[in-house]
């Protein structure tokens, strides 16, 4: 089973610390962030300055191509940062694939704590690590 993991470039290493957990449970996870030119795509970020179209298409082109060829993904909804990206692969695998995705939410900052009406729409929502993957197992067992 191929997990695609949606998460924000914030969010980087508990991306890692949760593709260690699904790939413990059997998946094989692609990470988004594992991209062959990540780090000059990191320092394009961290300079703030744009992406040019040809690299938004290249990024985007192959998120998509990526997320096609998953059975399932795994969005992280952490923290109070950006994460359009994120949402945008859950809306396409959601929407567009007809993919089961599951969402570790550990936001606190909308609604104390409520669940956001779109992520709770298209995905099944878990708030702990453990019933991430129990729930998994679960949809898919």
């Amino acid at each position: 089973m191929r997990a695609y993991l949606a998460h924000p470039h914030a969010e980087r290493e508990y991306g890692k610390k949760i593709q260690k957990l699904l790939e413990d449970s059997g998946y094989l996870v692609c990470n988004p962030f594992d991209r062959e030119d990540q780090e000059r795509l990191s320092l394009i970020a961290a300079s703030n300055r744009p992406f040019t179209d040809d690299e938004c298409e290249n990024l985007v082109e192959g998120d998509l191509s990526n997320l096609s060829v998953c059975d399932v993904v795994v969005a992280i909804f952490k923290g109070s940062v950006q994460m359009v990206g994120t949402c945008m692969e859950v809306f396409y695998a959601s929407n567009n694939l007809m993919m089961p995705v599951f969402s570790l939410y550990l936001w606190q900052n909308y609604g104390n704590g409520v669940v956001h009406p779109w992520v709770n729409y298209l995905t099944t929502v878990v708030h702990t690590e453990e019933d991430l993957i129990k729930e998994m197992a679960s949809f898919y067992g």
